[in-house]
């Protein structure tokens, strides 16, 4: 049975900086996507159950910890509010940000 919690996933607004770029993002489940997927936590941090390659997309361009800029497996869905926090941009625009910003850039977020 999924847990249901009112989550707040809103995108923090402000002035932020590019804090690091990734190639091929691996994607950690966190402890609420477990819940929310009515399954049970993974006891090891190691447990391979919470590691997701390509559900990010190609690159991720982090401005906070766990906040980042990054891709989709259903760019049908850019525009939704779906993420938890992040940004989503199609593959195109990814790529072109990923080759074009330098880290201690900028990032404004309105």
């Amino acid at each position: 049975k999924a847990y249901k919690h009112n989550w707040n996933f809103s995108t923090p607004k402000g002035r932020f900086h590019v804090l690091r770029k990734v190639a091929d993002p691996i994607w950690t489940r966190p402890e609420w996507d477990f819940l929310e997927a009515g399954e049970d936590i993974p006891v090891f941090a190691e447990d391979p159950r919470r590691f997701q390659r390509g559900i990010l997309g190609s690159y991720a361009i982090y401005f906070l910890k766990d906040i980042m800029i990054h891709g989709t497996l259903y760019e049908i869905n850019l525009g939704k509010s779906i993420t938890h926090g992040c940004i989503r941009v199609d593959e195109q625009d990814l790529s072109y940000l990923y080759e074009n910003v330098e880290t201690g850039w900028p990032v404004y977020v309105f």
